[in-house]
């Protein structure tokens, strides 16, 4: 199941909304996983929600759109485009948090080293007729230096690494509990494209990163304070 949620199904339709929609809608989007990850907490795993934890939730939400808003262009070709794109990267949203309590379940059997080794093996058979068929219609990855060493670093760091930090993270601790910290993702980025791109630094920025920290810090707060 995490397999098929986290990689049969997200990445699929996440990329394949964004041939409708832009990155900054795309990524908007995608924040309402967390809500997902509440949600779906509640239902399969029988977890409270708190109004503090819906609060804080809500904040990471609205601090990233004032982060990504002033950089990212919302509006596609056609409004069935926008509508198909959008309705496309909302599933793959559904589909990342319900790969959040599939991996939280299939943690009571296997430690995060072979979650993350069997949950990526069977991902690359979900995914390899979907990427043959994209070789076959001139999707052909160009060949070179730059590109190469990019797509190792996407393969060992950005997937493999990365993966394994997030089960052992949900394993140690629980859906509801991690749910806000996936918001944390969107400064993040925009300040390394700032540092690392040379973008520009804005007063959005500055304004969306502290009220998603804060929401964070929120979500956080009440863990300490039940615990």
């Amino acid at each position: 199941m995490v397999s098929i949620s986290g990689f049969g199904f997200l990445y699929p339709l996440q990329l394949t909304g964004l041939k409708f929609i832009s990155s900054g809608l795309s990524a908007a989007i995608m924040l309402t996983s967390p809500l997902f990850v509440v949600a779906l907490s509640a239902l399969l795993l029988k977890q409270s929600i708190s109004i503090l934890k819906i609060v804080s939730l809500g904040l990471g939400i609205v601090g990233g759109c004032v982060l990504l808003f002033p950089n990212a262009n919302f509006i596609s070709t056609t409004e069935f485009n926008f509508f198909q794109g959008s309705m496309l990267t909302l599933a793959a949203s559904f589909f990342l948090a319900l790969s959040v309590i599939a991996t939280r379940k299939a943690s009571v059997y296997m430690d995060s080293a072979n979650l993350t080794f069997w949950s990526m093996l069977l991902g690359l058979v979900l995914l390899l007729p979907l990427s043959t068929y994209e070789i076959a219609n001139g999707g052909l990855f160009a060949p070179s230096w730059p590109s190469f060493l990019s797509l190792l670093y996407l393969a060992i760091v950005c997937s493999a690494l990365c993966f394994f930090i997030w089960n052992k993270a949900i394993i140690k601790s629980t859906p509801n509990e991690l749910a806000s910290t996936m918001h944390i993702k969107t400064p993040t980025a925009v300040i390394l494209g700032c540092v690392l791109a040379s973008e520009p630094f804005s007063l959005s920025l500055l304004v969306g990163g502290i009220v998603v920290s804060f929401g964070v810090w929120l979500s956080q707060k009440e863990q300490v304070r039940k615990k």
